[in-house]
């Protein structure tokens, strides 16, 4: 029984905190995943569009395309950042968001000590935050948890 409310009282402790961060200004991006992901939606190029607002301009794709083979894929998303072309696989998960790619694109990331960091889950939403390790670190001890 104790458990159950220690648990509670720490969700909501992360709600408070994601909403201050939220209302703050941070560099933070927090929606439902299921997000309609479906062949000619556009769906990952909305995404990755309003990721980009959060990175205080080191993640600037552009001329962003999404391509599915089939209705459930497999799906690449091709972009330009830095003057190269690059591309993300995501996962077909029905109508879902793979935030996954969150990794593939953090790899592609060399000049900047941010990362995207996303919270470890609670529902079915994502937060995902431009951050670096040590605040990271610093959230975690307060803590936090993290998907990766």
């Amino acid at each position: 029984m104790e458990f159950h409310k220690d648990e509670r009282n720490k969700k909501d402790s992360l709600h408070a905190d994601l909403k201050v961060l939220e209302y703050g200004g941070a560099n933070i991006w927090w929606k439902d995943t299921e997000a309609d992901v479906l062949k000619g939606n556009a769906t990952y190029v909305k995404t990755l569009k309003e990721l980009s607002t959060i990175s205080n301009g080191v993640f600037s794709p552009s001329n962003i395309t999404e391509s599915w083979k089939t209705d459930e894929g497999p799906i690449e998303i091709t972009f330009q950042l830095n003057n190269k072309n690059l591309k993300i696989v995501p996962k077909y998960l029905e109508d879902y968001l793979d935030m996954n790619v969150l990794k593939q694109i953090n790899k592609m990331l060399s000049n900047t000590d941010n990362r995207y960091e996303m919270v470890a889950a609670f529902d079915q939403s994502a937060v995902v935050l431009w951050i670096n390790s040590e605040t990271k670190a610093a959230l975690i001890r307060r803590g936090w948890g993290f998907a990766w």
